[in-house]
């Protein structure tokens, strides 16, 4: 195996121009994504340089500057790296609607929107604890998170999941990691996960065939979901 990698990387030949400029821009918008934090383990996060960094150069001025590079970096035989003619075909369309969702995704969960509508849904689970209340933990972060970052369902399902199980005298380990865990579903929304978006921009699966077929897996990885926590609940002694 390491002989035929090595053989593969022959065939390449060296980088060429783009390729390098490429690379530079790619790492140019990492190290801006990563510096504040770097720089707060350095010097503190109350330190000002931290704070001006953070607040200058926050992640979406990163991308655009690393896109921006894109234009201005030389790519070879008197071109850019990108064209305003190769950039144009891009398909805007899924990242409008990728980048749509999380804005509304993001600002529905600062405004306070998402972590009523999570308790909301959450408040009507019948107190009974055990199967009842990972189930529904489950089910919930699996909805939310069809509108909202994996994070952001997580956030405000596990909570609630932590209160209604202290309030029934339940384990609330086996709730919290069925939200965590089924948080990370989302198969409906084009909007759920970039992957979704992706394979909904390449045109060849309509919405309808999408929302049956991830309402399907959605269902499925919440019942594995809570399969396991159950396990979990049973082998787990606080």
């Amino acid at each position: 195996m390491t002989a035929y990698v090595h053989a593969q990387r022959k065939t390449l030949g060296r980088w060429t121009t783009g390729q390098r400029s490429a690379a530079a821009a790619f790492g140019l918008t990492v190290s801006l994504w990563v510096a504040p934090g770097v720089l707060a383990l350095v010097v503190g996060k109350e330190h000002p340089a931290t704070a001006l960094l953070a607040s200058r150069v926050p992640e979406g001025v990163a991308a655009l500057l690393g896109a921006i590079a894109l234009f201005i970096l030389p790519g070879g035989n008197g071109t850019r790296v990108l064209s305003w003619e190769q950039a144009a075909k891009i398909d805007w369309g899924v990242i409008l609607l990728y980048g749509g969702g999380m804005a509304l995704g993001e600002l529905s969960f600062t405004t306070g929107l998402a972590d009523g509508l999570g308790r909301s849904i959450t408040g009507l689970i019948p107190e009974g604890g055990g199967i009842t209340l990972i189930a529904a933990a489950a089910l919930v972060a699996a909805i939310t998170s069809e509108f909202t970052s994996n994070t952001a369902s997580a956030n405000m399902v596990v909570p609630v999941g932590l209160a209604l199980a202290t309030a029934v005298g339940a384990d609330p380990l086996p709730a919290a990691l069925a939200a965590t865990f089924a948080a990370s579903l989302g198969f409906m929304m084009p909007v759920s996960t970039p992957c979704n978006a992706i394979v909904y921009g390449s045109g060849r699966v309509p919405l309808a065939d999408m929302v049956r077929a991830g309402a399907i897996l959605d269902l499925a990885g919440a019942a594995c979901v809570t399969i396991g926590m159950l396990a979990v609940g049973r082998l787990w002694t606080p």
